[in-house]
């Protein structure tokens, strides 16, 4: 049975074409105006997914950022005096947290879905 080649030819370049608009949706930009893709960090705790992509991006750098160093402690100290100089470091990089995680909070306490993620997530980390 002969098969006419065109047919096939415009097979092809339909699912392709098909392909390629499905591929290259974005997603409808968040309140910041970004229009990138939106991944959750895989060390973000499952409670806090829900809304992740829908909140400010300056907001998901923080938490990412934030649960980056969350369990870090900034190494072994070897003696008592290295040992307070990172306890020092790791109570000043808690108050910087504190502090602009409360300028998030001020700055989005208007956008109800935003400050209540930020509630809990304050709430869970300890940061209030």
């Amino acid at each position: 049975m002969r098969t006419d080649w065109r047919l096939g030819a415009r097979v092809c370049v339909y699912t392709l074409t098909l392909a390629l608009l499905i591929g290259c949706q974005r997603p409808a930009p968040d309140a910041s105006g970004d229009t990138g893709g939106c991944r959750t960090p895989a060390q973000l705790p499952q409670m806090h997914r829900p809304g992740w992509c829908a909140l400010p991006s300056e907001v998901r750098a923080f938490a990412s950022e934030h649960e980056d160093l969350r369990g870090f402690s900034g190494g072994e100290p070897f003696d008592h005096e290295s040992m307070q100089h990172l306890q020092q470091q790791a109570e000043q990089r808690l108050r910087h947290e504190r502090a602009q995680w409360a300028r998030l909070r001020a700055r989005h306490q208007h956008d109800k879905a935003t400050a209540a993620w930020l509630d809990r997530y304050g709430e869970e980390t300890e940061l209030r």
